[in-house]
């Protein structure tokens, strides 16, 4: 999953090509929560980051019509940077998260399945990336150390 580990939960599954839906970018699609109980899962990868403001995005497809099933969050070393819980419309969402960095650093990313456990929740795209304010944009692991 390019650097990107099970944090908590049961696990999660990835999807090559259209098994629930199609990708929106890429091949592979992750799918948070995914098995029976106590389903819902997170995926963490440790990022090392230089001072100034960074922006991540991901894409997010809601499976399910139900409010309160779908929801998804966004965080760095624990703290919330952004969340959705969106119904399914048929469409992929961008979920964004800006922060800013003092010091630069290891820190822990992760997008965690929140709604309910019920095996449907679809998350995820090949990728998150960083983007400094200035626009330059990187992938998280290649800010210079």
């Amino acid at each position: 999953m390019g650097g990107w580990e099970v944090s908590s939960g049961r696990g999660v599954e990835v999807h090559n090509g259209n098994v629930v839906t199609a990708p929106k970018r890429g091949k592979r699609v992750i799918e948070l929560d995914s098995h029976g109980d106590n389903s819902n899962s997170a995926i963490q990868q440790r990022v090392y980051l230089c001072p100034g403001k960074h922006v991540v995005r991901f894409l997010y497809y809601p499976r399910t019509k139900r409010q309160g099933d779908n929801t998804i969050s966004l965080r760095l070393n624990g703290i919330e940077l952004s969340h959705a819980n969106k119904v399914h419309d048929g469409k992929w969402h961008q979920i964004r998260g800006s922060f800013y960095i003092k010091k630069p650093g290891y820190f822990d990313l992760e997008i965690a399945a929140e709604g309910k456990e019920n095996t449907r929740g679809l998350g995820g795209s090949r990728q998150a990336s960083s983007q400094k304010a200035k626009g330059r944009s990187r992938h998280l692991t290649s800010c210079t150390r």
